[in-house]
């Protein structure tokens, strides 16, 4: 019990050790590498037969993906939230198709596309810090 609540401390410290000073597109950038790296893992469970982890671990991807979809500002965003919104509706589902038909290569594309705009939020990121 105190392992766990030990455990449940330190993370909540290390979050906001990590997210204190972040300017926002930072956070999102933070946001897609959480969910690139649960896209892996769940590639990884996938692969060993893991199937509670595949399960966690695509699931958390998916929230991710909709939670910034809901974040954003449609009536300052555009066009540009317009897509966003688009973008991230057609990576939830393919999370979620990935995830019923537990197939890897749709996961591998799915893993490419949230790492182009983690990319993408980390140039952002880059160019807001040197204004």
């Amino acid at each position: 019990m105190r392992r766990a609540q030990a455990l449940k401390s330190y993370k909540a410290t290390n979050l906001h050790d990590r997210t204190a000073e972040k300017s926002p597109e930072e956070l999102v950038a933070l946001l897609f590498d959480t969910a690139c790296s649960s896209v892996q893992q769940s590639k990884n469970a996938l692969s060993k037969g893991e199937l509670e982890m595949f399960h966690e671990s695509t699931s958390k991807a998916m929230q991710i993906v909709l939670g910034l979809r809901e974040i954003l500002d449609m009536e300052e965003g555009g066009e540009l939230a317009e897509r966003l919104a688009d973008t991230y509706t057609s990576i939830a589902a393919s999370i979620f198709k990935a995830k019923r038909e537990r197939n890897d290569s749709d996961l591998g594309k799915i893993y490419l596309a949230l790492a182009e705009l983690r990319g993408a939020w980390q140039t952002v990121s880059g160019a807001s810090e040197n204004q």
